[in-house]
């Protein structure tokens, strides 16, 4: 198994936080502390926690208001957590092959 080394992996953290504070900013705050007063509950759940709603509906009839929040608090987070993460990782190994291409030109033009 591959280890994990964080400074390899750095721009997967940071494109995982800025994804998890954008979820934090648009859903969370709004579920709890509604922005407008009038504000329905899940106006952010709506557009940003779209396939969590199909497992909620799927799987969960009957819930009180608290595990509601909580459910699209945590498992909205760790969402957004996985597809920052996946983004970054992406772009780690786009500029890791970016730096291995100009090692080799760098080692051609030494021959």
């Amino acid at each position: 198994m591959k280890q994990f080394k964080m400074e390899e992996n750095i721009i997967g953290l940071l494109f995982a936080l800025i994804f998890a504070l954008i979820h934090y900013f648009f859903v969370v705050r709004a579920m709890y502390f509604p922005p407008v007063k009038g504000l329905p509950l899940d106006f952010g759940v709506y557009p940003f926690d779209a396939p969590l709603i199909l497992v909620y509906n799927l799987f969960i009839k009957k819930a009180s208001l608290s595990f509601y929040r909580g459910f699209f608090t945590l498992f909205g987070t760790l969402m957004y957590l996985a597809i920052g993460a996946f983004i970054g990782s992406l772009f780690d190994r786009l500029l890791k092959k970016i730096k291995e291409e100009e090692e080799k030109e760098k080692e051609e033009i030494r021959l």
